[in-house]
């Protein structure tokens, strides 16, 4: 086994932008939804 060493800010940068792709993602797979007040603004 392999004991791979980094310093904390690093580490939680990695963890942090980790959590950014996480959350892009689950935006990105929820159904598209229109508000009825948008609707106006799409000329529906």
């Amino acid at each position: 086994m392999e004991i791979i060493t980094i310093e904390s800010g690093i580490w939680q940068q990695l963890i942090s932008r980790i959590g950014k792709i996480e959350r892009f993602v689950v935006e990105a797979t929820q159904p598209f939804t229109i508000k009825d007040e948008d609707l106006w603004k799409l000329g529906f």
